[in-house]
């Protein structure tokens, strides 16, 4: 079979495998509630339904019930299904109430956390819908940057070894062929064995029995394969008919299987293949490079006759992965921004604009180096690092939720953080209107172990104070008012071994 019927088959079975991908979403964002939150009910409600961006796992998302003190009332059950979470209440009197929900979503195992607040038998005030959106945790942002890195290696070692050096040519040496081919397949395996190492570390804590734990099984059986198959055609390259078509399915697979759990994944069949080419030629372009830099530090003057040998094949691959990486990110980047606005006012957004200016720093780069008549070891090592930072973007965007318009505008719930001695205190208000506001306040160490257990945490409004009271380890909870809009000034109060320690925070009431 030529090479051009292999590469539209394979993007023909890529096509194929991520349109069977059913809708899904990454984070589980609150998108309304029922009662509103802030709203004040004239009679109590018998039930709460709180519904999400996305499906949650049922055995892993729960509710509870919180009085204006942050007690936990008994009597409340939760019921999860599909994107929505129920929580039938008990007999309510007059007062408020909070009911502080966690969710994990199906799709990428992220959990997210927040509180519905109303009150029975109180004046109503002006409230939104608000939703509490995660930032990107740095821990999930640097294990996928690792894991799009090690794929592009496993790519990029596997498309030129298998693409590139297809046969020796005049004046390289059949030996010097061999021994590069040795290299790429080499790098290829050992970015798939370390690939499974970051799948295996990134199951910490994290359910299988839900859509992202079973994407997470196919990659990584994916990876696993892969590293075996580098490893055979390492050894010998007479089995190259038979483990060639198992090589590209498994990569189609490991590809699919990181697009499935993307955003993408929440707008249908082709989006998500949109984005799977976008990652698979991302990984060939990126990839290709890290093989280059293989090559050049081969033994003295091998490299540098190997590359030159090749160039017009290194050249063609390189310049297909980086067309397709634009057309296929401004696909992407279309889908997910829901105005032009949400560009500059969205986290999302934002790291999108930094994104593309890292993908011109890239291509102008290899650009340089491609026109040179002696390709530059500096310019190589520039464009890898850029490659690096690229790909770390292309994490954080990841783990970032999308700046659709479920997601952005005032449907997002304030917070704030601050450090207090070995403290990091973070403080939301929902829904930060003024009338009855439910605040939370979280409390951690930065030093393991902790120098000593917290006794007890109070909010000092501009108007009285309030005693919050533990939900779980690290997490309190209480109601109360905020009379007026406008600048507000705040203080938690964290009491600690009989210290007293305080956190003053200006508050901006909607």
């Amino acid at each position: 079979m030529s090479r051009s019927p292999r590469i539209i088959c394979g993007l023909l079975a890529l096509v194929a495998v991520v349109l069977w991908a059913p809708p899904a979403a990454a984070h589980a964002v609150l998108l309304e509630s029922d009662p509103v939150n802030g709203s004040a009910l004239a009679g109590a409600p018998r039930a709460a339904v709180l519904t999400f961006s996305e499906h949650i796992a049922a055995r892993f998302s729960s509710a509870r019930l919180v009085d204006a003190s942050g007690r936990v009332l008994g009597g409340a059950r939760a019921t999860a299904r599909g994107d929505r979470l129920t929580v039938e209440l008990p007999r309510l009197a007059v007062g408020a109430y909070g009911i502080a929900w966690r969710v994990l979503a199906e799709d990428d195992g992220h959990t997210t956390d927040g509180v519905v607040v109303f009150t029975i038998g109180s004046v109503p005030s002006a409230v939104t819908v608000p939703a509490r959106v995660s930032g990107p945790e740095p821990f999930d942002v640097v294990l996928r940057w690792v894991r799009l890195c090690l794929l592009a290696g496993l790519v990029g070692g596997l498309a030129v070894a298998g693409l590139v050096l297809r046969r020796t040519v005049p004046p390289v040496p059949p030996d010097w062929w061999a021994a590069a081919r040795h290299r790429l397949l080499t790098l290829a395996a050992a970015c798939a064995a370390l690939g499974v190492a970051a799948d295996l570390a990134e199951l910490a804590g994290k359910p299988l029995a839900t859509q992202w734990g079973r994407l997470w099984f196919v990659r990584t059986v994916a990876l696993a394969l892969l590293a075996v198959c580098a490893l055979v055609l390492r050894r010998s390259m007479s089995v190259r008919r038979v483990i060639a078509p198992v090589t590209v399915a498994a990569v189609i697979v490991a590809v699919s299987a990181e697009a499935w759990g993307g955003h993408a994944a929440a707008l249908g069949g082709l989006t998500i293949a949109a984005d799977a080419v976008h990652i698979l030629t991302a990984c060939l372009w990126l990839g290709s490079v890290a093989a280059l830099g293989v090559l050049l530090a081969a033994r003295a003057g091998h490299g540098l006759a190997l590359v030159r040998a090749y160039r017009a094949p290194f050249a063609r691959l390189a310049l297909t992965g980086a067309v397709l990486v634009g057309l296929t990110g401004l696909f992407h980047a279309a889908s997910q921004i829901g105005s032009a606005d949400a560009l500059l006012t969205s986290p999302y957004g934002r790291t999108l604009l930094v994104k593309g200016g890292i993908v011109a720093v890239v291509a102008a780069l290899g650009l340089a180096n491609a026109l040179r008549s002696r390709p530059s070891g500096r310019l190589l090592v520039a464009e890898a690092g850029a490659g690096a930072v690229l790909l770390l973007a292309a994490g954080v965007l990841a783990e970032t939720s999308p700046a659709r318009p479920a997601a952005v505008g005032p449907a997002v719930a304030r917070s704030r953080s601050a450090n207090v001695a070995d403290l990091v205190i973070g403080l939301s208000v929902t829904p930060n209107r003024a009338g009855v506001n439910g605040f939370t306040v979280t409390a951690a160490s930065s030093r393991r172990p902790a120098p000593a257990p917290i006794d007890g945490v109070t909010l000092e409004l501009p108007k009285g104070g309030i005693v919050l009271r533990r939900l779980e380890p690290g997490r309190y909870f209480g109601t109360g008012s905020l009379e007026l809009s406008g600048p507000a000034r705040l203080t938690v109060v964290v009491y600690r071994a009989g210290a007293r320690l305080e956190v003053p925070m200006t508050w901006s009431v909607g």
